[in-house]
């Protein structure tokens, strides 16, 4: 056992499955967190600006947070492509699984003037929604779908 323990400590292994006890049990067992949308919106640190953009990025973000509600259920479908949790979580970070240590991050929401992803970089900018918009839920559901970044599997 200590062999085993030395050999984990080798690279810092040992280290970072001591600091996360839930990740290193999945980690060890080889079992995958399941990707649902409370897990997807756990992943995700919201960073709004300051000053007269901040209402409207509050809004952008509530809008982005009812979508990925959606996704639980049938409701985020467009041309009969119905997106899950895990499909946002591909369009976002280009992984269709959680690790079972996490990502090295969380996952950056910005606001700016157009919607893009660096998947590399876990980084997400929402674009402010446009005001004619009444369903939230499939103005993003075509934009995921309609993005370089989509891929069904």
């Amino acid at each position: 056992m200590e062999q085993f323990k030395e050999g984990l400590q080798t690279h810092q292994i040992l280290d970072v499955l001591q600091g996360n006890k839930d990740g290193a049990f999945l980690f060890l067992s080889g079992r995958k967190k399941e990707v649902t949308a409370a897990a997807v919106r756990d992943l995700l640190q919201f960073n709004y600006r300051e000053g007269n953009h901040r209402q409207l990025d509050e809004e952008t973000a509530q809008g982005f947070r009812t979508f990925l509600q959606a996704t639980k259920g049938s409701a985020a479908t467009v041309n009969g492509f119905t997106l899950k949790p895990h499909d946002i979580l591909m369009w976002m970070t280009g992984a269709r699984a959680i690790p079972a240590i996490g990502f090295h991050k969380k996952i950056e929401v910005f606001f700016g003037e157009a919607t893009r992803v660096n998947t590399c970089a876990l980084v997400v900018t929402l674009g402010p929604r446009p005001p004619a918009i009444e369903n939230i839920v499939q103005y993003y559901t075509e934009l995921v779908i309609n993005s370089n970044t989509f891929q069904l599997q």
